[in-house]
């Protein structure tokens, strides 16, 4: 059985990084996102949170979300407990990088490894792309 991915964050962010994921490795429903948007108070997203999680009983899964310990990956974790899916993993921070890592070694033992190693590489600064003219 595959693990199940959770993409959660503040606004949209979790959407569209799912729907860039999907756009280069193809429709996945294993691989779910919900966003606590402008305007969507904590109950309804809770609620929201439930009902697409109710289908998780004894499945693993890993969270992806925009940042540790914010309210919309602490519900999803408190929604997920009661809906006794088995979390194994949650990772802060997320990226495109890390969404596809996450979706193509879901199922390695060394998964969680792979997909923090990746998030880390894939933080990158600015490069100087215009080199200095010499002096004549």
């Amino acid at each position: 059985m595959e693990t199940v991915l959770i993409f959660v964050s503040h606004g949209t962010l979790a959407e569209g990084v799912r729907s860039a994921a999907m756009m280069m490795l193809g429709e996945d429903a294993d691989v779910r996102c919900r966003c606590l948007s402008e305007g969507k108070g904590s109950t309804a997203f809770r609620q929201e949170v439930r009902s697409g999680v109710r289908d998780l009983k004894d499945r693993r899964v890993q969270v992806l979300c925009d940042m540790l310990g914010g309210s919309p990956v602490s519900m999803t974790l408190l929604e997920l407990e009661e809906a006794g899916a088995h979390v194994a993993g949650v990772f802060g921070g997320l990226n495109l990088a890390m969404a596809l890592t996450a979706v193509m070694n879901r199922n390695h033992e060394d998964a969680g490894e792979r997909i923090i190693a990746e998030g880390k590489e894939s933080i990158a600064g600015m490069m100087n792309v215009i080199e200095e003219s010499e002096e004549i």
